[in-house]
């Protein structure tokens, strides 16, 4: 997920960086285990987007963050 740019809803933006991006592609929909390690506001919707697109199905976070995550519609 390192230097992907999606929006909330985990869906990948058109964007100039996204053509530059040399990591892995992503994968949504693992049968693997994918975990994820972010906290902090700058990260919620970051976060927010990785989990409804299923690119990620397990996250290590802080209590703050999950809150946030959990207070969203």
């Amino acid at each position: 997920m390192i230097s992907w740019v999606f929006d909330r809803n985990g869906q990948l933006i058109d964007c100039a960086v996204n053509q530059r991006v040399a990591s892995t592609p992503l994968k949504v929909g693992s049968d693997n285990p994918v975990y994820a390690i972010a906290a902090g506001e700058e990260k919620v919707f970051a976060i927010l987007g990785a989990l409804r697109s299923k690119m990620i199905n397990g996250l290590i976070t802080n209590e703050y963050t999950a809150e946030r995550l959990l207070s969203i519609d």
